[in-house]
């Protein structure tokens, strides 16, 4: 702030805690002790051109920044080249990584930063896998509605279509065209 100027005392209210407000701790969600230490895949596609020890040195270079900042690398699989869906910087073909970590979010996003600024990487997309992703489970309330939905047979509530009435032997409609 200036030379001459105060601060009106509403706003030094909103700086201080009040009492009895819990203060926020790093790193939890809900503050307090906790990591934020997340599972994510990392995929990127890079120039077909690269040689295998250039396309290491990239693989190098992103798994040492996880693991500088304390996160994992779990796995990183080569895919090798692949043709692309459609055409990137006029190019028809990528390496494909995909690499595996646990990290915290502020690791990613430097990560993914650094991924953006690499001139050998042609396309990335680093994407955070949910916690019960390994072992998804229904609440008991959706396994209770699939049951029901399972009496009344494959077709759901329209039945066997028997509405229609017998529509018989239709034949070959193009020989009662002429």
């Amino acid at each position: 702030m200036g030379p001459g100027r105060t601060l009106h005392r509403s706003n030094q209210q909103a700086l201080l805690p009040t009492v009895g407000s819990p203060v926020r701790q790093s790193p939890g969600p809900q503050g307090g002790e906790g990591s934020l230490m997340r599972p994510y895949e990392a995929m990127f596609v890079l120039d077909p051109a690269m040689e295998e020890s250039a396309v290491q040195a990239v693989i190098n270079r992103s798994t040492a920044q996880v693991e500088s900042s304390g996160g994992t690398v779990n796995r990183v699989d080569k895919w090798g080249k692949r043709r692309l869906a459609y055409e990137i910087q006029k190019k028809q073909e990528g390496y494909y990584v995909l690499m595996t970590t646990s990290a915290e979010p502020a690791t990613m996003d430097e990560l993914e930063r650094n991924l953006r600024l690499a001139d050998d990487v042609i396309r990335h997309k680093i994407v955070r896998i949910p916690d019960n992703a390994g072992g998804r489970t229904l609440p008991p309330s959706a396994i209770e509605e699939l049951m029901a939905s399972g009496r009344r047979g494959d077709r759901g509530e329209r039945g066997d279509r028997g509405d229609r009435g017998d529509r018989g032997d239709r034949g070959d409609r193009d020989r009662d065209r002429d």
